[in-house]
């Protein structure tokens, strides 16, 4: 064994006069060493690995010692184990130390590099600690396979069974699972409880057997951390309640973040409005743009959104919200800037928005908190809900501003505008609903003016349009008169001509 990996040296044994001599707190495992693989003989140092009382992982040095009044004997050497940097660890002989230890299957073998093995040992340690209930400290294991391996068949199928159970467990799962144990009684049957609750694939739901309830109540026995945050938004996108703590674990998780704006992004480009409430909470403007302009592939999703475009007016709402998260995108801009124009341009698209707004309160909230648009600012008040004198017209027309909330904004320029907003609808001639709204809400006296300069507009429409209908016809008159004359002259030119001929 390379005596680089030895630490500090906290315990030393030796068999003099028919008495141990001890320096330091001895392991609880040295009786059951002996006991199971006796002493080393003249010439030989066996090593072991083990686990202290403190939680520490340790190597254990059993050296031969002559017979002490007829008494076989030994020297031991327990050192603190030095855990290596740069190694990775034998994810093999992990979980064959996990079976070994939680079901007794003695099957670990010890691989070959060193330092392989003793990261592999310093992270089992650090995982098993976790739980009081497993006995760490009674655990060792030799630092050579022991030969010992003659086991009756049936012996052999339970090993496989609990070897196999064990496969799935990682460094951190182990530790999962240790905490999870904790709360359940030390039964093997726990064990396995605790081991599937600790490796269960977040990310294939269908595969998932455990309840709610059960799964929720192993998440709380964990610190926070990646695989409590991948439970917890399961459990949110299997619509149970969570407290705002358990909110906030898998929101602020970055491993979750990339799932849950991937997620986003799903349900955007399937219109799913169900799933985009549901998730819409646990996004901010500034999860965002951190992780869509980080990652190639979300940012390619967006664009692939851009170009699809929608017609329903939420899912354009949506995309106006994307887009000013992800501002410093260039397709981003390009998008919204197109977007403002429609709005300013189009009173039908303005006015889908603004309805679509006034009926969902969240998304309202949405536009006033993250909602923010360089060089549209008419616009992006308009979207706030702070109407200012260029769309106060508008929002007072649909009825989403109260008159007396309207009338500071009153002078006799806001008739025309109002009676625009009137003709624009009157000449699409769907069913006149926002007509007949703004007579029934708006204030009498506005609603006196407006109508009067409303009508006299559709009349003069009318008058105009006979008019340019009596000028077309008398122009039609006219040109008849004049193709008449003109096939007079033509008959009358060729009488002359024969006439001549005739002579």
């Amino acid at each position: 064994m390379d005596r680089s990996y030895f630490g500090e040296m906290i315990f030393q044994q030796s068999h003099r006069n028919n008495e141990f001599h001890n320096e330091g707190k001895a392991p609880m495992v040295l009786p059951a060493i002996r006991k199971t693989y006796g002493f080393p003989a003249k010439g030989e140092t066996r090593f072991y690995f083990a686990i202290s009382q403190s939680d520490e992982a340790i190597i254990i040095q059993q050296d031969y010692a002559p017979p002490s009044n007829g008494r076989i004997s030994d020297e031991i050497s327990v050192y603190r184990l030095m855990r290596t940097r740069r190694a990775d660890y034998d994810k093999r002989f992990f979980q064959e130390l996990a079976s070994d230890l939680l079901f007794k299957t003695h099957s670990a073998e010890f691989p070959a590099n060193e330092a392989i093995a003793i990261q592999t040992w310093s992270l089992f340690t650090e995982a098993i600690t976790k739980n009081p209930d497993w006995h760490a400290e009674q655990f060792f294991v030799p630092a050579k396979p022991s030969a010992n391996q003659h086991l009756r068949s049936a012996e052999i199928t339970e090993i496989l069974k609990y070897r196999e159970i064990c496969c799935a467990l990682t460094e951190q799962s182990l530790m999962w699972a240790a905490y999870i144990s904790r709360s359940l009684n030390n039964s093997t049957n726990s064990k396995i409880q605790a081991i599937q609750l600790a490796t269960i694939d977040f990310d294939h739901p269908a595969s998932i057997r455990y309840s709610a309830e059960e799964i929720r109540s192993a998440l709380n026995c964990l610190p926070d951390c990646p695989y409590k945050a991948k439970g917890l938004l399961y459990l949110f996108t299997q619509q149970q309640p969570l407290t705002e703590d358990e909110i906030d674990c898998f929101r602020n998780a970055p491993a979750v973040q990339k799932e849950l704006i991937e997620k986003y992004l799903n349900a955007l480009y399937h219109a799913n409005i169900e799933e985009i409430d549901n998730l819409c909470p646990l996004l901010s403007s500034a999860m965002l743009p951190s992780v869509i302009l980080s990652n190639t592939g979300l940012t390619r999703v967006v664009h692939a959104l851009l170009d699809k475009g929608f017609s329903n007016p939420r899912m354009h709402l949506e995309l106006l919200l994307l887009c000013s998260a992800i501002w410093d995108d260039r397709d981003a801009q390009a998008y919204l800037q197109s977007c403002m124009d429609m709005i300013r341009s189009s009173q039908r698209i303005r006015h889908q928005l603004l309805m679509t707004l006034k009926e969902n309160e969240a998304l309202q909230k949405r536009f006033a908190d993250e909602f923010t648009c360089i060089g549209y600012e008419a616009e992006t008040a308009l979207l706030r809900g702070e109407y200012t004198i260029h769309y106060i017209h508008d929002a007072y027309y649909l009825g989403l501003v109260k008159s007396s909330d309207y009338l500071p904004f009153y002078q006799e320029m806001c008739v025309q505008p109002l009676s625009d907003l009137l003709w624009n609808d009157f000449q699409k001639n769907e069913s006149y609903g926002n007509i007949r709204n703004f007579y029934d809400h708006a204030n009498w006296r506005i609603r006196r003016k407006v109508k009067r300069a409303f009508q006299k507009r559709v009349f003069s429409h009318a008058e105009n349009s006979i008019t340019q209908a009596l000028q077309s016809l008398c122009c039609a008159l006219a040109e008849k008169k004049s193709y008449r004359k003109k096939l007079k002259q033509i008959k009358r030119a060729g009488r002359a001509d024969n006439d001549a001929e005739v002579q």
